[in-house]
């Protein structure tokens, strides 16, 4: 049998043990493949350790996460990234695992020069120090945030959220407002600072509301909407009276809705009988999240009737019926 097709078979049979995981049997054949060359297979149980969280396999995680960063037999990465992973989920004591991954860059050839793979298993491992509460965790997000590669910049925007201590918050309060030449980074760095300190930092992550590129405002206004606060509310409601254009204004509608106060719904209710019909559309898109709200329901279809436009009617009929 050609070896591709003996490596499929084997992950075919791994993944079969999924049916009964804590068996005697299979866990001698998931630590079995952990101990393999095999990085596709050690990642294949490395996986399926960490879902239903098999603790009593911890060991043989850490032995081959040993072997595999100590040869060149992981290609991409994803034995050792699965296994932190796995470890992390589990929970595991292992910090000596963590704390190599977490500074661990592994560069491989690709088109026109090479890339380093490691970036995944750098931000799993900074989630795992401060899951085991490292007393060097915060210095490895520090330095994280500044990674080369931006997934690890995010990963370690998510690990200071998961943390939860206030210095976390001024890190992500420079690196936003030094900037990242990736949004998707900076959208991360907003998220994880309202998840951290949501009070103090509506004023802040409000600013990002006027920022030029069209992810980060839509981004700010989630992550303010998400916090639910009436300060929140206010700044949103400001940004939606100061701009005219309805496809400036529809993140900031969806951002309203999802704080569901009692005044956001009077304001969403009030664009839907006053604003133009292309905000008013917008605004009923925001507030089809909650078409399952009989009252709720009833009163945008009764501001609709009473309006009396007929494209605000049939936009109601399509999104709520």
């Amino acid at each position: 049998m050609p070896k591709s097709q003996s490596i499929e078979s084997a992950l075919s049979k791994l993944t079969a043990l999924r049916a009964a995981p804590n068996s005697p049997e299979a866990k001698a054949e998931l630590a079995k493949a952990l101990d393999g060359k095999s990085n596709l297979l050690a990642e294949r149980a490395a996986k399926i350790v960490g879902e239903f969280k098999l603790a009593d396999l911890v060991p043989s995680l850490a032995r081959a996460f040993d072997r595999f960063m100590g040869s060149a037999g992981d290609k991409g990465c994803v034995a050792k990234a699965a296994i932190a992973s796995a470890l992390y989920e589990i929970g595991a004591e292992t910090p000596e695992v963590f704390l190599t991954g977490v500074r661990h860059m592994q560069r491989e050839a690709a088109w026109g020069g090479s890339v380093d793979v490691a970036a995944e298993l750098r931000g799993v491992c900074a989630l795992g120090l401060v899951r085991i509460a490292h007393r060097e965790a915060m210095l490895h997000l520090t330095d994280l945030l500044t990674d080369t590669e931006p997934q690890a910049r995010i990963m370690a925007a998510r690990a200071l959220a998961y943390a939860g201590r206030d210095e976390g918050a001024l890190l992500l309060r420079l690196k936003l407002r030094l900037g990242d030449k990736e949004p998707e980074v900076v959208c991360e760095g907003l998220t994880a600072l309202m998840k951290l300190s949501p009070q103090k930092q509506i004023p802040f992550v409000a600013e990002f509301l006027e920022n030029p590129d069209e992810s980060i405002r839509e981004s700010a206004a989630l992550a303010l909407g998400e916090s639910r606060r009436r300060e929140a509310f206010e700044a949103l409601r400001e940004q939606v009276e100061h701009h005219k254009n309805p496809e400036h204004r529809r993140p900031l509608l969806l951002a309203i809705a999802v704080t569901r106060l009692p005044e956001a719904m009077a304001f969403l209710l009030s664009q839907v009988a006053q604003a133009d019909v292309g905000t008013g559309l917008y605004t009923l898109e925001a507030l089809r999240i909650y078409r399952h709200d009989e009252t709720l329901r009833t009163s945008i279809h009764d501001t609709i009737e009473k309006r009396g436009d007929s494209t605000l009617r049939n936009q109601f009929k399509a999104l709520f019926s």
